[in-house]
């Protein structure tokens, strides 16, 4: 079933939707991925998901920490330290954002 959930969701990226609408689809998309250890897809995702909305000022979400645990899992930790330093930055605006602050010793070890 998961695999028809990213599939129908894919084709439904091909529909006019907002920024964060496409954004949330790929994240979701990549949390679908994850589900089935594919983890180089759900990465890919995941990136493509956050850049697109990047420079915009978004609430904090549980999924944060699964989205860096995948690019640490994946070997991608560059983009696990990125996306780290990128959702870091908005706790002025997010206080919840503070709860991602135990993965940056987990960055530092790997």
């Amino acid at each position: 079933m998961k695999n028809k959930a990213i599939n129908i969701m894919t084709n439904a990226l091909k529909l006019p939707f907002t920024p964060k609408e496409i954004s949330s689809a790929y994240i979701y998309i990549g949390l679908l991925y994850s589900e089935l250890k594919m983890y180089k897809e759900a990465s890919h995702n995941f990136h493509k998901g956050m850049t697109i909305v990047e420079c915009e000022e978004f609430q904090y979400s549980p999924y944060f920490k699964k989205i860096i645990k995948v690019f640490m899992k994946n070997g991608d930790l560059e983009k696990a330290t990125f996306w780290l330093n990128n959702f870091n930055s908005r706790k002025s605006y997010d206080k919840k954002f503070k709860r991602l602050g135990h993965l940056n010793s987990y960055l530092k070890k790997g």
